[in-house]
This record gives C-alpha cells, structure tokens and sequence, in this order.
C-alpha cells in the first residue's frame, strides 16, 4: 500500500508532483518490512538493492513474532518515523494525518491469488538515482510473458510450497505438491533453454521465483 503527501492510500504511487528532492538526495520514503513475510520482504529489498534505492527508500522491520496487537516495529520497538510500536498503529496515524506525512510505502499482508505490484512501484525511484535509470524489471515489451509466468509460478510454486506445508488433509497436501512438481520440472526445462524465464534479461518474474527456490531445500522441503 502507498501513503502519498496529498493524502491517497493506494496501491499506486504518482510522483508526477514535486518531490522536493532532486538525483541522489535521499527522501522520506520508507519500506516495512516482516521478516515472516520472508518471500515478499526478501523480494521488495532485492529490488531496492539492485535499483540502488537504499539511501533513497529507508527500511524498518517488525519482530518475527505476532502477537494479539499484531505485527511490532523491530529497533527499539517504535516506527522512527513515527514513533508507534505496531503496524496496525501506524496505519491508523497515516489515516489521520493522511495530508501531513511525506510520500510512503506500505508493503503488508496482500489479498491471496494476487499479484503484487511492489516491484513495480520501484521503478517510480529512478530519477532519484540517475545511473540506475531505465533498470526495470517489468519492461513493456515483455509485460504479458511475465504476467502470465508470474500467474502459474504463483498459484503452483510461491504459493504452492505454503498450501503443501500447511495442508492438514491428505488429499489437500496432493493437490498441492504434484502441481507444485510439475511446475518444478516446467521452470527445470524452461531454464536449461535459457538463464532467464521470459526474455534474455533478468525481469521481476525471476526474482519473484528466485525467493521461493533459495528456500525450497532447507525450509519447505527439507
């Protein structure tokens, strides 16, 4: 979700407005992060990192642990820019000083079967940081391909992995794994024609996979 200064919350972000900040000078912008979103945290900094944003997009994170009041800010137990412990809280205060507060992103809990736009909205960042303009993950060209392999990659692998975990049924825990294979051995194929999973060049469609494989072994299989 973005807070934006002239008081939207969306899960847009328009910087066709003055910033007040020219190339190289850090903004007020800031990422939270919880670690037990582990996939899509880790995916959002890899594309802050790659775009070279982490003196443009500040970061926070929350403890691993939710408890009754929901998810807590991790250093020192309070939001810096803010200074509310937990995340419910902080998006109450960005309701209620919606036209006060410098541009924000909120990356949260996401509706399931959706498809995420935080790595896009990086790309809202590049004047800020002048080498790195025009490195995007998401190009026009292959806008469609990724779509549709973020499709299939999401409902059977990134999504496929939690469904098999947590499966309390036999058959539930079925219906997920052998897609979740199959999918496996699509990727397998698709990779051993190229280095890439749509075009010859890195897109957010290897990342958002990327995140998921690295952990396959040692968390969701092993």
């Amino acid at each position: 979700m973005v807070h934006d200064h002239d008081g939207t919350i969306g899960d847009h972000l328009v910087v066709d407005h003055p910033l007040g900040a020219t190339p190289g000078e850090a903004l007020k912008v800031n990422v939270d992060a919880s670690g037990a979103f582990e996939r899509q945290a880790h995916r959002t900094l890899l594309v802050r990192a790659l775009k070279g944003l982490e003196d443009v997009i500040s970061l926070n994170s929350t403890h691993w642990f939710l408890n009754e009041r929901g998810w807590q800010f991790k250093d020192q137990y309070k939001n810096p820019l803010y200074g509310v412990p937990y995340v419910k809280e902080l998006f109450l205060r960005l309701i209620q000083i919606a036209s006060a507060v410098p541009p924000f992103l909120f990356f949260g809990i996401r509706k399931p079967r959706r498809l995420c736009r935080d790595l896009r909205m990086m790309d809202a960042f590049d004047r800020l940081v002048p080498n790195k303009t025009g490195v995007t993950f998401y190009s026009k060209q292959l806008q469609s391909k990724i779509d549709s392999v973020n499709e299939w990659i999401y409902e059977t692998v990134n999504n496929g992995v939690y469904q098999a975990g947590f499966a309390t049924f036999q058959t539930a825990y079925e219906d997920a794994v052998f897609p979740l294979f199959k999918s496996l051995d699509r990727i397998e194929g698709m990779l051993s024609k190229s280095d890439y999973l749509v075009g010859n060049t890195l897109t957010e469609a290897d990342i958002r996979l990327w995140t998921t494989i690295i952990r396959f072994d040692p968390v969701y299989h092993g």
